[in-house]
């Protein structure tokens, strides 16, 4: 119903093979896959691990944990621990070494770390 335009023509072609029975659509993570596998550029993933390697704390912690997360949207071959390892590496010094003492074994805990110290170290979020 929320698909228009190219991604519309294409869900009903899908749609028809799947009721003749040629392709089989059995979960929502097939839908997205198929999905992405047609509309995806092939290198999207790659160009989000570059920008990955690319972004860093410079700004504010808020600020570098959406940057973050956005290129994290793009990745899907990462494990937890590689995912939470660039987000501390990504930190400045002073951020590293107070989120590291909290030894955050996921990826949510070092953003709830690092979001932590927003009151901490007197950054405001700039409007």
């Amino acid at each position: 119903m929320y698909l228009v335009d190219d991604a519309k023509m294409w869900w009903q072609a899908r749609y028809k093979e799947i009721e003749e029975g040629m392709i089989t659509l059995t979960s929502w993570t097939d839908f997205k896959r198929i999905l992405k596998d047609h509309f995806y550029p092939e290198n999207t993933e790659f160009v989000a691990q570059r920008k990955l390697e690319e972004v860093k704390h410079t700004k504010s912690i808020r600020d570098y944990v959406r940057e973050f997360s956005a290129c994290m949207l793009e990745i899907t071959e990462i494990t937890e621990t590689n995912m939470t390892f660039e987000f501390v590496n990504g930190l400045k010094r002073w951020a590293q070494k107070e989120v590291m003492r909290q030894n955050p074994k996921t990826l949510s805990s070092a953003i709830s770390a690092a979001e932590r110290l927003l009151d901490f170290h007197g950054e405001r979020e700039v409007p």
